[in-house]
Order: structure tokens, then sequence, then C-alpha cells
């Protein structure tokens, strides 16, 4: 899973995309090469860049790796 690209929720509903770097023992995350989206009081939708970023344990609510359309369907031809 080393720098795959992952999705992580925030406990405060922010969201932050970035490359799965490091795991310490305590559970945080560091992601690398860091976007936060960000929702605008106009509804539309932008990205910050945050760069290396540590994500605490207590904050994460959700976590996702993003799997491309031709890793999901390598995947799904594995299984049959």
């Amino acid at each position: 899973m080393l720098y795959r690209p992952m999705r992580v929720v925030l406990a405060s509903e922010r969201v932050l995309k970035g490359d799965f770097t490091c795991l310490d023992k305590q559970g945080n995350l560091i992601l690398s090469n860091t976007v936060e989206e960000v929702v605008t009081p106009g509804g539309k939708a932008e990205e910050r860049h945050m760069g290396l970023v540590l994500v605490p344990v207590q904050q994460q609510r959700k976590v996702e790796l993003l799997v491309s359309m031709d890793e999901e369907l390598g995947m799904l031809a594995l299984m049959q």
C-alpha cells in the first residue's frame, strides 16, 4: 500500500486526499502530496495543497484506498 492514493474523512468532516507514506504504532497516518477538498459557501469545490500531513488516529473517521478503474477490473478478473 506504500505510496497508494488514499482518502481520509476527518471528524470535522474535512476530506484529505494523499499518498500513503507511513502508519505509526499508534495508528496515526502520514500522507504525502496531500490536498484538502474544501466546499465554499457557494457550493463550489476547491482543493488546497497541504503537502506532508500527519492525521492523528483520533481525527480519522473513514479511510479509503483509492483504486483506479484498471486496478478494479484487474481484481474482478482475478476473482473469476
